[in-house]
């Protein structure tokens, strides 16, 4: 069950960077999608207090993405994938999630400023799409580090 669950979380995360390089959109079909497939994970392989554990930091982190969002400071796709992320992880692997999306976005960026990755220029400065980069750290904390 557990490959499948992989198996499944893999092609999903691939949507998502095929979906936000093209488009810049995060579609909210396949997050309901990711949440769904946390359900399934959460009853096959967790205990009650270990699924309320990863719903209150799930929660928790929501609340404060989507005060970025109010500020202008994110895209509504971003939030909604970055929170179902956080809430795959839980408390107990949030810190290499975390770091793991600095790190791939930090790369993606400097691609990015050198022309190799795809990003939009605006007036305000180059725009990247977040998605690859929150479903690269994803693949990598979830299959490598968690």
């Amino acid at each position: 069950m557990n490959i499948l669950i992989g198996a499944v979380l893999a092609g999903l995360l691939a949507q998502v960077v095929h979906d936000d390089l093209r488009r810049y959109v995060i579609r909210n079909g396949v997050v309901l999608a990711l949440l769904a497939l946390f359900a399934v994970d959460m009853a096959v392989r967790a205990s009650w207090p270990d699924v309320v554990q990863h719903v209150l930091f799930g929660g928790a982190v929501f609340a404060l993405l989507l005060a970025c969002y109010a500020l202008g400071a994110m895209g509504g796709g971003d939030v909604k994938l970055l929170s179902v992320a956080f809430l795959w992880f839980g408390l107990w692997c949030a810190g290499a999630f975390a770091t793991a999306l600095l790190i791939v976005t930090i790369l993606y960026s400097g691609l990015g400023a050198l022309g190799v990755a795809p990003v939009r220029r605006t007036p305000k400065g180059m725009v990247i799409p977040f998605g690859p980069s929150i479903a690269v750290a994803w693949a990598a904390t979830h299959f490598l580090l968690c």
